[in-house]
């Protein structure tokens, strides 16, 4: 690892030379990795913690504070949030066309990870004997229990949070979670609000209408992934009082005063996923690896959906074909839906020492762990909390801070073992 710069002697950030291709052991294309580490309270004896990244940016905020931050302090360990292939300014690649984003998948993330391990293990004499224990929220939680899976001579222990373990490819499940916190009331007006726009959407002089009244966008996921039940229920409170009128009113008169409303037209949003730039946004890397590995598309296919057939599976295929090619058909998809889950378990991984967290608000909760998968290896369904906010230090709840003890109990015993 070479190129280490320290943030006024707190954080350091690092680079770290990695393989491109894992399948082919001719092609010897190597890239650089980018990691931020914080030895504040390392006393040389203290385990390793590894925030793993995901699908977005690492930032050094997340080894000054937090979670892992404040279990670092109690155990005296070393941390280190290293960032995931293609996100970031890890480019393993000189742009994200198609036939370069196939080195995008999660093996190679896997590996890049183990091999992170390795290396700092055998550049630094003093870490050698040191117990790893990885962290990850969301995908990254998925992560951090295959890593323990894949590789438990490296990986001691895992926390993990709000991972949807199980790929799927039709994941109606998301919006029957949005509907079920938002409560009857709220998601009533909404079903009969966006009923009435399906009417307005068959003439001419509906449209126009539509046109003028209603930006249609499903900006209630949002509202319940990250939200918690006051955050909700004042949402809801502006949706019931935005305007006089009927559902359809206080539905549009409340979207037109949101960030999430759809203006765009589909070509436009279709060429803001075409590029193909590195950048520090995430969306076109992320969409590959749904179309590609995950599916997790968030469709309305039940009957008395929240969103009635907004949302039909065909929708998210166009869009996987429109972006990256007409290879990506749905058996394409499926296939590599089924591929990830033969691969690592899908909700019965083979894992020890491995906590899960979901809040039950979480919409992602659908696709978790849902009970203990053995005696060392707990699940925890955290009551009114939202994706990943046990990763976070603020405004804790008495169930958040319960779960959090129960991580701190759980990491100490294990760590006192071999």
């Amino acid at each position: 690892m070479k190129d280490v710069q320290s943030l006024n002697n707190g954080p350091e950030w690092g680079w770290m030379t990695q393989i491109l291709d894992y399948s082919n052991p001719e092609n010897t294309t190597t890239w650089r990795m980018r990691y931020v580490k914080n030895e504040e309270f390392f006393t040389g004896d203290g385990p390793i913690f590894i925030l793993l990244g995901g699908e977005y940016a690492i930032h050094e905020s997340s080894v000054q504070s937090d979670t892992v931050y404040d279990l670092a302090r109690e155990h005296n360990a070393t941390m280190y949030y290293i960032e995931h292939r293609y996100y970031g300014q890890s480019y393993p690649t000189s742009d994200l066309t198609t036939d370069n984003l196939k080195y995008l998948k999660v093996e190679f993330a896997l590996e890049d990870f183990a091999n992170f391990i390795r290396n700092i293990k055998q550049e630094n004499v003093n870490l050698t004997n040191n117990k790893v224990v990885v962290f990850g929220a969301s995908y990254s939680g998925n992560l951090a229990i295959w890593m323990r899976q894949k590789y438990p001579e490296l990986v001691h222990a895992a926390v993990s949070s709000s991972a949807p373990v199980l790929a799927k490819y039709n994941f109606f499940e998301y919006n029957e979670v949005v509907k079920s916190s938002l409560g009857t009331e709220c998601s009533g007006v909404i079903e009969r609000g966006i009923k009435k726009t399906q009417d307005l959407l068959q003439t001419r002089k509906g449209r126009k209408k539509l046109s003028k009244d209603f930006s249609f966008a499903v900006h209630f996921g949002v509202t319940v992934q990250y939200g918690n039940p006051l955050s909700i229920h004042n949402e809801c409170a502006k949706l019931m009082s935005s305007a006089d009128g009927d559902d359809y009113v206080k539905l549009a008169a409340y979207m037109k005063k949101q960030s999430y409303g759809c203006t765009r037209s589909y070509e436009t949003f279709r060429q803001s996923l075409v590029n193909t730039e590195n950048d520090i946004e995430y969306r076109r890397q992320w969409k590959y690896q749904k179309c590609t590995e995950f599916g997790y598309f968030k469709t309305s296919t039940k009957p008395y959906h929240l969103f009635s057939n907004t949302l039909p599976i065909k929708i998210y295929q166009r869009i996987c074909q429109d972006i990256f090619g007409s290879f990506l058909t749905s058996n394409v998809t499926e296939q590599g839906v089924v591929r990830i889950n033969e691969m690592y378990g899908g909700l019965q991984p083979n894992v020890t020492r491995v906590i899960s967290l979901h809040g039950s608000l979480d919409p992602w909760h659908a696709l978790g762990l849902a009970k203990d998968l053995n005696p060392a290896a707990p699940i925890r369904i955290i009551r009114g909390a939202s994706h990943g906010a046990d990763m976070d230090d603020d405004s804790d709840s008495p169930a958040l801070r319960k779960v959090k003890t129960a991580v701190k109990t759980y990491l100490k015993q294990w760590l006192q073992e071999d």
